[in-house]
């Protein structure tokens, strides 16, 4: 499955045709009424379209990698960090609630590109790496390019007390630890694809 989130909306493509309100399409994205899956895209950072769907096809990975090909492809690393108090480490960028996050450079691993990643944004370091997450997809404009962007998150427990910091020249104006009873009142001002990332990781850990 491959949920690629453009605009606070998500695109699920997945091989199971028993999931609910699925739509079948071809192996050149050809859905609702001829529409290509790329063209749906370029409708939803447009405005024209709002919702989240769903689309089934027999052959993913064949369209999955047809649909990337599609757009100009960056990869990104992150981490989902949590302290001995359970509590949740969250950015404030760009006047919403955020994850630790960035771009891995050339030839950089993507679990150190997490990590470094945490450390920079957020001024703390001696971050334990724990499990591999979900890869997360989006899809926006940048520039005179529309970009596919996947996400590795890891989940890093930390056990320090130094004071956070945070990184003012990447627009992020605090970092916070988040007590779980906090967390509802930050979602409602985040986005989409965190909300998402939580809630599978809630269900990872139970499932444990």
């Amino acid at each position: 499955m491959y949920k690629v989130f453009i605009n606070d909306y998500a695109i699920t493509l997945h091989s199971d045709p028993q999931k609910k309100d699925v739509i079948p399409f071809d192996r050149t994205g050809s859905i609702e009424g001829g529409m290509e899956l790329v063209d749906m895209v370029h409708s939803y950072l447009d405005g024209e379209l709002e919702g989240d769907r769903s689309f089934y096809t027999d052959q993913l990975e064949i369209v999955w990698n047809e649909f990337r090909s599609a757009f100009h492809n960056i990869a990104a690393a992150g981490g989902v960090v949590r302290n001995l108090q359970d509590q949740l480490l969250m950015i404030f960028r760009l006047n919403r609630w955020d994850l630790p996050k960035g771009k891995i450079e050339a030839g950089e691993d993507r679990s150190v590109a997490a990590l470094r990643e945490v450390e920079e944004e957020c001024g703390i370091k001696d971050l334990t790496l724990m499990d591999p997450l979900n890869d997360m997809y989006h899809v926006y404009k940048m520039h005179d390019k529309v970009v596919l962007k996947t996400t590795y998150w890891f989940q890093m427990l930390y056990e320090g007390d130094e004071e956070l910091v945070p990184q003012l020249e990447e627009d992020i104006s605090v970092v916070e630890w988040v007590d779980t009873s906090q967390l509802p009142g930050k979602l409602e001002n985040t986005y989409a694809s965190i909300k998402w990332l939580l809630t599978e990781i809630e269900e990872y850990n139970m499932s444990r």
